[in-house]
């Protein structure tokens, strides 16, 4: 097993430091090195074109590089860069192939990928297939009936179905209706606000799209009485088409990825293990890109996997002794996420949400069935509007709540300070190791004291001890002060006479 797990560690490094040093030596990444030049590259549109996030350019997408040329010279390149445009350079679709012309310089912000300013029009050398093509104008009539909602549904809706923001969207793709943007400064707003209380996770698609998808088709496939390889083949496809209308992202390639790896672990009859399946995620993922290695979407979304497997089961049961099933299971879900993401949060921005258990346990409710109406307006706004837009209205009403918990906790206390960086890192991975190791101590402190009180009383080393719930002493106290209170008997206190009743009965 040590050389097994050694020889993995060794593929696995050496595929990350062969990764990193193919895009480092990349033609970009060297000629921004050096300084800005112009280049004209070819390549594939990776994600939807956005809003431009950097002033005086209209919109950007993320590019996939075939070749670059500069200075005359044509070099083959495999490498990713954002592409910023304006006007008809936002013509750009995803899946297409394109030429583009521009100044090539060093990312000032953001991803550390290479910039390419478009002044000129993009050429299209190849369009879309024509499964991308009809997932466009799925995305496209979805955004459309999403602009007729209010400010907080045009920008809310779309990011919990698709994972992109709908102040985000490009003006103009999927249709605006001639409805005025939404106002930058209420956009800022409600995502600082998701953001301070530690939700903003449910604009970004993982895998809860996903564990939707599958416990759906489960159920109907096990009604159906279907075989283990063909219900894996049917999740293998649902995982692929769900993943291809989602934007593009590292929380849902590790989604994908582990459900397309329980799907095999399934047709194989073999039961699927969430920390199996996510290490062999993280193996294969970081083997075919290594660059998913310096990616915090992709940490954040193995984090939260991680703390929920090794940590809900063993936390459920125990707040199911002092709390409703109803409150527990969800309360307990969330706190292993969020114990799971907090070291690579850290280093992301130096602050503890203090109130994210409560706002994610606020929002639990109706983040399913919101899913579930948004996924249904995407895959029927294009066929019938009319029940696209009254499916987006439903999902509005669930990010209404999302939005109401997230401004009103938001405001109540800002995130506790913490040290930035690798440090604050590792004080909280102490942290969560000094409590693990307390909590084993009192384990074992408890189970000493039962064994002997126990053999003191039946000299025998068996039986369960009785632990009465935080909610069952609760009842019994109310029960008991009740059954006091009723026991009481009110008697009239007897009556002074004043002095001069008294001299009038004499």
């Amino acid at each position: 097993m040590l050389a097994v797990l050694a020889a993995v560690a060794l593929a696995v490094a050496t595929a990350a430091a062969v990764g990193h040093e193919t895009v480092r030596g990349g033609p970009a990444a060297r000629q921004i090195r050096q300084g800005k030049a112009l280049a004209e590259v070819r390549g594939k549109g990776v994600g939807l074109m956005s809003s431009s996030s950097r002033r005086g350019w209209d919109c950007q997408a993320e590019f996939k590089l075939q070749w670059v040329t500069v200075a005359r010279v044509r070099m083959p390149s495999d490498e990713r860069i954002l592409l910023f445009g304006r006007g008809r350079s936002c013509l750009l679709r995803q899946g297409g192939q394109y030429r583009a012309r521009g100044l090539l310089e060093r990312s000032a912000y953001g991803r550390p990928m290479p910039w390419l300013a478009v002044e000129s029009r993009i050429k299209e050398v190849r369009p879309p297939g024509l499964c991308r093509r009809l997932i466009a104008r799925m995305q496209g009539a979805f955004l459309e009936q999403t602009s007729r909602l209010d400010d907080q549904g045009r920008i809310l809706v779309p990011g919990l179905t698709m994972g992109i923001l709908g102040n985000q969207v490009l003006p103009g793709s999927g249709g605006s209706l001639g409805r005025p943007a939404v106002e930058p400064a209420y956009a800022a707003r409600l995502t600082q606000d998701f953001r301070t209380s530690g939700i903003l996770h449910l604009m970004a698609v993982s895998g809860g799209h996903f564990m939707i998808l599958a416990s759906l088709l489960v159920l109907i496939m096990r009604a159906l009485r279907s075989p283990p390889l063909l219900m894996a083949l049917v999740l293998s496809v649902a995982y692929l088409g769900l993943g291809m209308l989602m934007v593009p992202g590292d929380s849902v390639l590790r989604a994908q990825a582990m459900g397309l790896l329980s799907a095999l672990a399934l047709a194989a009859c073999r039961p699927a293990q969430s920390l199996n399946t996510l290490s062999w995620c993280v193996l294969l993922v970081l083997i075919l890109r290594p660059s998913m290695a310096a990616s915090f979407g992709f940490a954040l979304s193995c984090g939260a996997v991680l703390g929920i497997g090794l940590g809900n089961r063993w936390l459920t049961a125990l707040l199911e002794d002092h709390l409703p099933a109803l409150l527990a299971r969800p309360l307990a879900t969330t706190l292993c996420a969020q114990a799971g993401t907090l070291p690579v949060q850290v280093l992301m921005s130096p602050g503890l949400p203090l109130l994210a258990p409560l706002a994610n346990l606020l929002v639990t409710p109706v983040v399913d069935a919101a899913t579930v109406t948004g996924l249904l307006a995407l895959l029927t706004s294009w066929l019938w509007p009319p029940l696209g837009l009254l499916l987006a209205r439903l999902t509005s009403l669930g990010t209404a709540v999302m939005a109401f918990a997230a401004t009103w906790l938001g405001e109540v206390a800002a995130p506790a300070a913490w040290p930035p960086g690798p440090v604050g890192s590792a004080c909280l991975l102490g942290l969560g190791l000094m409590a693990v190791i307390d909590h084993r101590l009192i384990r074992l402190i408890r189970a000493q004291m039962r064994d002997h009180s126990w053999s003191a009383v039946t000299d025998e080393d068996s039986g369960v001890p009785f632990r009465p719930s935080a909610w069952g002493s609760l009842k019994g106290w109310l029960r008991q002060t009740n059954g006091l209170l009723a026991q009481l008997v009110f008697r009239k206190r007897p009556r002074l006479m004043s002095s001069d009743e008294g001299r009038f009965e004499s």
